[in-house]
């Protein structure tokens, strides 16, 4: 199968010879091509592809087919964490005098960066902490795509500490993150842990984002071999 779609790109290498070193990106959803480009492009010392020639419809078949052939091991490189987005794009770069083409692929990926930060606590907070006999207490919050939660249910700390000693504050935690920690709760957002020892708060918040990058997917095949 694998030489029979390398041979129908023989006239492919030929198309491309005076061109030299090319490239055709596609786009995919796990394991089924939904899109190849309409130019082969050239690629410049910053990796951005400049279009060179037009894209012929008998070549698209043989690459989709060879790219769905290896969708499956495409997919087991793609990000873990980041399972809400199922697309990818593999490179297909032409090297025509070799008769080989090299094929990497390239997704978003999930980056975390922790932050932390101290922070004066709220003067009636502390009030009611001592009236309660409260040295100590923590949650964890998270947020996203404009959702937000602080698990105050799930309160830890000393034996009086309860969630309904903290409750009252939800907006004064919540004011708190939008403020120290802009964008907590938009597109990937963030998750944490919020804990309070008497007159400080002490924020440990690891912000989400999503990096565009290689795969790890990589696969040359010639027409020689």
């Amino acid at each position: 199968m694998e030489e029979k779609l390398l041979n129908d790109l023989k006239p492919l290498f030929i198309y491309t010879k005076k061109v030299g070193e090319c490239a055709i990106t596609a786009e995919m959803e796990l394991n089924r091509v939904t899109n190849i480009s309409k130019h082969i492009s050239k690629i410049d010392k910053e990796g951005k592809t400049i279009p060179a020639i037009p894209m012929i419809g008998m070549f698209k078949g043989p690459i989709k087919q060879i790219l769905e052939m290896y969708g499956e091991e495409m997919i087991r490189h793609l990000d873990d964490n980041n399972d809400e987005d199922d697309y990818h794009s593999p490179l297909v770069t032409i090297y025509p005098d070799q008769k080989k083409i090299n094929i990497r692929d390239f997704a978003y990926f999930v980056i975390e960066e922790e932050y932390d930060g101290v922070f004066r606590n709220s003067e009636r907070l502390m009030e009611d902490m001592i009236e309660d006999n409260v040295k100590n207490f923590r949650f964890d919050f998270w947020g996203g795509w404009g959702d937000r939660e602080l698990d105050i249910q799930a309160l830890r700390g000393d034996r009086n500490a309860v969630p309904g000693l903290v409750r009252p504050y939800y907006r004064f935690f919540t004011d708190l993150l939008e403020e120290k920690f802009t964008g907590w709760d938009t597109e990937e957002g963030s998750y944490g842990t919020i804990e309070v020892n008497e007159s400080r708060i002490i924020v440990s918040c690891y912000m989400r984002s999503k990096e565009w990058r290689w795969t790890g997917f990589e696969k040359t095949l010639s027409v020689n071999s």
